[in-house]
């Protein structure tokens, strides 16, 4: 500025004006600005001459926020299809829209006999078991009552051999007599072990035969429902109903297309990674901007901690437009003011713990003012003391 001010006083050829300007400006030395040395004595200059960019002290609300970006994690989709083909499909249990649960019967094809053989092959199960728990309770019950026919067995013995022991002298006849009722005694409870032992062993015998039967015709019954199976389709997760097969148009079931389409769309998350995780806790209310605009309403469903946080955030009605590619932007306020002072962020210097802006006087003079600071809110700050609205601040 000042270069091109004596150029064109030359031209004019008023040299003598333009040597009393510059002895005015070399007179002016000390009143130019030191370029931002705070805290320093204010120091003024023309903001004509100098050119600075000013804007006015500002009265409203300020808003600090966090904004991020969060990527999609789609739902679990399951497919599914039948185990034969060239089947006649029976029945279509669902339509698209419904929600069904893990293990919930989807389809199945034409069964002809074999409800009826699995019936018929439970209740041979059936009475083949209430036979061989007869057969147990028989051998119990015969087993006790062995036992108690072998205690008075013993117990003959026991008293024949006493009475022999007690004969004292006796005749011949007398003892002779003693010792055979000691050995019929014997040789009952001998007849009788045998017979136990007999019975019990013919018992268990069924018992080890009827089990082995049992095994053979469970392993049927389970070929049986193997084979009903095969011509049911069930989902094997929770989820809704995607998609289902025209079964009118395609009446006979295909290993390669599928009967159904299940979504569970509660593995369908936005997840944020990094810093802002700290702002969000499970259960907050959030909305999400998606890429075409829209803005959807979600809930914070989980939050990990550590050193590498997550937030997952879980939409409040599903959108089944959403895929793997998707992305949103997450928006939380963190703090609100109404009604404040404030300025551009950048208009506001610090030093030794004091905060100061340039503003302009009314002779359009620079002056360095103290001012307070309070709220930053992205690109500007709050002025709690010091300014007026509609002050002028110098930002270069």
């Amino acid at each position: 500025m000042r270069r091109a001010t004596e150029k064109a006083l030359r031209r004019k050829g008023i040299w003598g004006a333009a040597a009393a300007s510059a002895a005015l400006l070399l007179s002016s030395c000390a009143l130019l600005p030191v370029e931002e040395e705070l805290p320093g004595a204010p120091s003024v200059s023309s903001s004509a001459e100098y050119g600075y960019t000013t804007v006015s002290v500002e009265r409203g609300d300020l808003v600090r926020e966090v904004s991020a970006t969060v990527e999609y994690q789609p739902s679990t989709e399951e497919k599914l299809y039948f185990a034969l083909d060239g089947e006649r499909i029976e029945r279509l249990y669902v339509a698209k829209g419904d929600t069904v649960k893990k293990g919930q019967l989807i389809a199945e094809l034409d069964m002809g006999n074999l409800p009826a053989e699995i019936t018929s092959q439970e209740n041979h199960i059936r009475e083949m078991e209430l036979q061989q728990s007869h057969l147990a309770e028989t051998l119990e019950l015969t087993s006790s009552q062995n036992t108690k026919k072998e205690k008075n067995a013993q117990k003959k013995v026991q008293e024949a051999q006493q009475a022999l022991d007690d004969a004292g002298d006796v005749t011949a006849e007398e003892k002779k007599r003693l010792e055979e009722a000691l050995s019929n005694a014997q040789q009952e409870l001998e007849t009788l072990e045998a017979k136990t032992r007999s019975d019990e062993r013919g018992i268990q015998e069924q018992l080890t035969s009827l089990k082995e039967q049992l095994e053979v015709q469970r392993e049927k019954l389970e070929e049986l429902r193997e084979k009903k199976r095969q011509r049911q389709v069930y989902s094997n997760i929770n989820g809704t109903v995607q998609s289902t097969l025209n079964v009118e148009s395609n009446p006979v079931s295909s290993t390669s297309t599928s009967v159904a389409v299940v979504q569970d769309y509660s593995t369908a998350v936005f997840v944020l990674e990094g810093e802002n995780c700290q702002y969000f806790k499970k259960g907050e209310a959030v909305e999400i901007t998606l890429k075409d605009d829209r803005v959807a309403s979600a809930k914070v469903t989980r939050v990990i901690e550590g050193e590498e946080p997550q937030v997952y955030f879980s939409l409040d009605v599903p959108d089944p437009s959403l895929g793997k590619s998707s992305s949103g932007k997450v928006n939380k306020v963190l703090e609100k003011k109404e009604n404040v002072l404030y300025v551009p962020a950048e208009a506001v210097a610090e030093s030794e713990g004091k905060a100061y802006v340039y503003t302009l006087d009314q002779n359009s003079l620079r002056s360095l003012q103290p001012v307070k600071t309070g709220m930053s809110a992205g690109d500007y700050i709050e002025i709690t003391e010091g300014l007026q609205e509609g002050d002028p601040v110098i930002l270069e």
